[in-house]
C-alpha cells in the first residue's frame, strides 16, 4: 500500500514506519495519523512481524497537530477530532510491541504518539514541548492522562500551561523515555531492540504488554472522551475561530 506521509519497510522480524513529510515538519494531520495507524495495524496482523518501529527525521519526530488542517476545516473540527480519537484508541489497542525512535523535536500530539509506544528510544537531540495552549488549543487527545501518570500534576501543568520544553536528559530522568541514544546510532539501536524482543516467544511479548496495560488506569477511554469534549467546545467558539484565523495569517 502506498502512503502520502509515511514510508514503510519490513525486514527480518520487524517492521519500520518512517514519518516523513518535511513540507509539514511531520505535522500530525488526521490523514497522517490514520496512515500511521493503518500501517501499524497491518504489521500487527502480519505473522512475520514481531515488533514495530516508529521513527521520524533526524531533526523532527513530529511538530504536533496540523494547524493548516484546522484552519482549512474549521466547520468540520468535531468530525476531525472524532477521527483522531479513534486513531489513538486503535493505536493503544495494538498487540505487538511498538518501539519509538525519536529525534529532534516532538511537540503536542507528537508526544502523544511517542507515549503510545512501549519502548521509547530518544536521540540526544530530542526536545519535547507542548505549545498548544499558546495556540488556543487543548493539548492532545488523552495526552493529559499519559503525562500526569508519569510526571505528576505540577510538571504536567507547567508543560501544558507554559509550554516549557523538556530535553532528552530530563525526559529520561522522569521516565518519559526509556533511554537516550546518540543520534547517529538511534535507528540501529531501535533495530537491535527489535531483535532482542524477537528472541522471546511472540506470545510472551504480547502477554507482557497486555499485563502492563491491565495495571494502568482503566479510565483511558473516559479520559479521551473528556479531553475530546472540551476540545470540541473550544473549537466551536467564536474566540477560537478568530484566534486561529489570525494565527494562520501570521
Amino acid at each position: 500500500m502506498s502512503y502520502v506521509y509515511i514510508q514503510t519497510q519490513k525486514q527480518n522480524n520487524y517492521a519500520l514506519i518512517r514519518f516523513s513529510h518535511k513540507e509539514s515538519k511531520n505535522a500530525l494531520s488526521t490523514l497522517a495519523l490514520e496512515e500511521i495507524v493503518n500501517a501499524v495495524e497491518n504489521f500487527d496482523s502480519d505473522d512475520e512481524v514481531r515488533s514495530i518501529i516508529i521513527t521520524g527525521e533526524n531533526d523532527c519526530f513530529s511538530s504536533g497537530i496540523d494547524l493548516k488542517e484546522l484552519g482549512a476545516n474549521i466547520d468540520d473540527l468535531p468530525q476531525l477530532l472524532d477521527r483522531q480519537k479513534n486513531a489513538f484508541i486503535s493505536l493503544a489497542n495494538v498487540r505487538k510491541p511498538l518501539i519509538a525512535a525519536a529525534a529532534g523535536y516532538a511537540f503536542g500530539q507528537g508526544i502523544e504518539l511517542l507515549l503510545n509506544c512501549d519502548v521509547v528510544l530518544a536521540a540526544d537531540n530530542l526536545c519535547l514541548a507542548i505549545p498548544d495552549a499558546s495556540l488556543g488549543i487543548v493539548p492532545g487527545i488523552g495526552l493529559e492522562k499519559k503525562l500526569i501518570e508519569v510526571l505528576g500534576r505540577a510538571k504536567t501543568m507547567e508543560m501544558m500551561l507554559c509550554g516549557r520544553a523538556m530535553m532528552a536528559e530530563e525526559a529520561e530522568k522522569v521516565g518519559l523515555v526509556s533511554r537516550i541514544v546518540p543520534l547517529s546510532e538511534l535507528e540501529n539501536e531501535a533495530i537491535k531492540t527489535a531483535g532482542i524482543i524477537a528472541q522471546s516467544p511472540e506470545f510472551t511479548a504480547i502477554a507482557i504488554k497486555e499485563t502492563l496495560k491491565a495495571f494502568e488506569n482503566p479510565s483511558y477511554s473516559a479520559g479521551i472522551d473528556e479531553a475530546l469534549m472540551r476540545a470540541k467546545i473550544i473549537s466551536g467558539s467564536d474566540d477560537f475561530r478568530l484566534y486561529l484565523k489570525h494565527f494562520s495569517q501570521k
